[in-house]
């Protein structure tokens, strides 16, 4: 520790000697990050937890013990109805998921249930579609707003409105909204993309932080170009991906839209030729980004073809927008004895880690990890969250039986990303 902290030598004057400053430090340094954000605010804390000192300390304290993000949703009976709530938690990863290795030699997580909920939406426009975080912040698009969040701090902020809230509800439309960042720059922006079903033409928009206004691009992709799947997204190294496939010539590409030079580029691909679900776009490691390919159900039931149906495929972008395909055996039948069905769910670790949704039965949802740098799969592990109370004014089923809402409940895997999560203290005024 460097004794000429000033904001050190205050601290532990202000505790009189009771608690060690080392002490206090290890405390505040494993604090959530939205717990440490209402530290800055506090001013007897502020210079304290803004010292470079202590800054650079947590920072070597997070890079061992990295964190990921689930964004998942939970199904409630709502009298007649049924509605869909999105959770986001923070969950520990590396450092508390630690590899220990079973009688056969297979590195195993141990999860342990450390996690903290971060956000609850009640208000989806799509109930499938899933936002990506980029850079600590993710995008949260209603029916006629954009939200910016931030999962550390639970800060968000509207962006204004292109078109008046009329309009979304009288006209036909496609819309996808992608946040991306540059990081030359050092910036974050918005590409929305608005296709008119009655004009037949797609505009697109970008937002700067910090602009106050959208700006319209003067050029983008032909109508033609639909997208695969709505937020089926990735930022890597400045460029944003996703996939689209030509409505009249039935052909599919990759998307790569410079978020510098806001330019976009088509590299065109081709399916593997098996009975697979897909495409899910995903970052991999060392820089790259990858299709993912899924059996629908594994193991099978019983075989149907002849084709290997037991295995992930990767169709890995490289240099020259070339294709190279990897095909990743799963663990074998007798490592997972029940039917179920298999989805992928994201990454961690910059890449090096992809993560599957298997669900077995009804109940259950496990995630299996493939370790991709070392070409290796963790054990199934299941992991469980309770949700919050209900929300304040609700009549309905739940407060019928408010005990049955508080039982732990696991992911569904129809909807359930997996990314890193990258704590972001700054404020939200840029925006």
């Amino acid at each position: 520790m460097d004794s000429s902290s000033s904001s050190a030598v205050a601290m532990a004057s202000y505790y009189n000697g009771y608690l060690p400053i080392e002490i206090l430090v290890e405390i505040l340094k494993r604090l959530p990050g939205g717990t440490l954000h209402k530290f800055q605010r506090d001013p007897t804390w502020r210079s304290f937890v803004l010292d470079n000192w202590f800054v650079s300390s947590r920072s070597i304290y997070l890079l061992s013990h990295p964190r990921f993000l689930v964004i998942t949703s939970y199904k409630d009976q709502l009298g007649y109805y049924k509605r869909t709530k999105r959770f986001m938690y923070s969950v520990s990863t590396w450092g508390d998921w630690s590899l220990k290795q079973d009688a056969s030699g297979v590195k195993v997580p141990a999860p342990s249930m450390d996690y903290h909920l971060l956000q609850v939406d009640y208000n989806l426009e799509r109930d499938y579609e899933v936002p990506r975080a980029v850079m600590g912040l993710v995008c949260l698009k209603m029916k006629t707003t954009i939200v910016i969040y931030n999962p550390t701090t639970g800060e968000d902020v509207c962006l204004p409105r292109k078109l008046s809230r009329d309009h979304y509800f009288k006209y036909n439309y496609h819309r996808w909204t992608s946040l991306c960042y540059d990081p030359v720059g050092k910036q974050h922006k918005v590409l929305d993309s608005f296709r008119d079903l009655w004009v037949y033409t797609t505009h697109y928009h970008v937002f700067v932080a910090g602009r106050k206004a959208w700006r319209k691009l003067d050029h983008g992709l032909p109508f033609e170009m639909i997208r695969h799947h709505c937020g089926d997204e990735v930022c890597v190294n400045g460029v944003l991906y996703y996939t689209v496939f030509h409505n009249f010539q039935r052909t599919q590409h990759l998307v790569c839209f410079d978020v510098r030079d806001e330019n976009f580029k088509l590299v065109q691909f081709q399916p593997p030729d098996h009975h697979c679900q897909g495409p899910n776009l995903t970052e991999f490691f060392d820089g790259r980004v990858a299709l993912v390919y899924t059996p629908v159900f594994y193991p099978r039931k019983f075989s149907v073809t002849s084709e290997n149906v037991d295995a992930v495929h990767l169709m890995i972008l490289e240099e020259g927008c070339g294709w190279r395909l990897k095909e990743v055996k799963l663990p074998s039948s007798e490592a997972l004895p029940r039917y179920g069905r298999l989805r992928f769910s994201g990454s961690i670790g910059r890449g090096e880690v992809l993560a599957f949704a298997w669900t077995p039965d009804d109940i259950n949802t496990f995630f299996i990890f493939y370790d991709a740098r070392n070409d290796a799969f963790w054990k199934p592990a299941k992991i469980e969250f309770a949700p919050p109370p209900p929300h304040e004014g609700w009549i309905d089923g739940f407060n019928e039986h408010p005990t049955s809402f508080m039982r732990p409940f696991t992911p569904d895997a129809g909807f359930v990303f997996i990314s890193d999560h990258e704590e972001r203290l700054s404020s939200l005024e840029e925006w």
